[in-house]
């Protein structure tokens, strides 16, 4: 892979984890009752969600099995980056934007089991998109 394709990837697969969480978190704020559907992320997240996709393609290109399948490989691999750079976080800059301090579903308050469901609907549908990425950027990288 060039370098002009992988710092692509990895912005657009930072982008696209900045795009869910913003969501996610919105949905969240309405659900909670705040009116004004407040979102947040983090600057820290773009390259954390960029560097776990590339893992989970390297784990899809290296599995043969169905998509649905090695979404099941997926999801320790998230949880595994998340309590990764949270440690590292915590070390560098001394908090983890994401405390999951009061929740009784966190070991460390690194990561959150209750969102389980959550990350494996998301690791359903990698390899998909990450396929759709791969022809976007092929497509424009022919465009040149």
């Amino acid at each position: 892979m060039n370098w002009i394709i992988f710092v692509q990837k990895f912005l657009a697969y930072g982008c696209i984890g900045l795009l869910i969480e913003v969501f996610f978190t919105g949905v969240y704020s309405v659900a909670i009752g705040n009116k004004k559907a407040t979102c947040q992320t983090y600057l820290y997240t773009l390259p954390i969600y960029a560097i776990t996709a590339f893992a989970l393609e390297g784990v899809s290109e290296a599995v043969p099995w169905p998509f649905y399948v090695k979404a099941f490989l997926y999801v320790p691999i998230i949880y595994g980056a998340e309590a990764l750079s949270g440690f590292c976080l915590k070390r560098i800059i001394g908090v983890i934007p994401w405390d999951y301090g009061r929740s009784k579903f966190t070991p460390f308050g690194l990561i959150n089991l209750k969102y389980i469901g959550y990350w494996l609907a998301l690791a359903m549908v990698f390899d998909p998109l990450s396929q759709y990425l791969r022809r976007c950027l092929n497509f424009l990288a022919k465009m040149e």
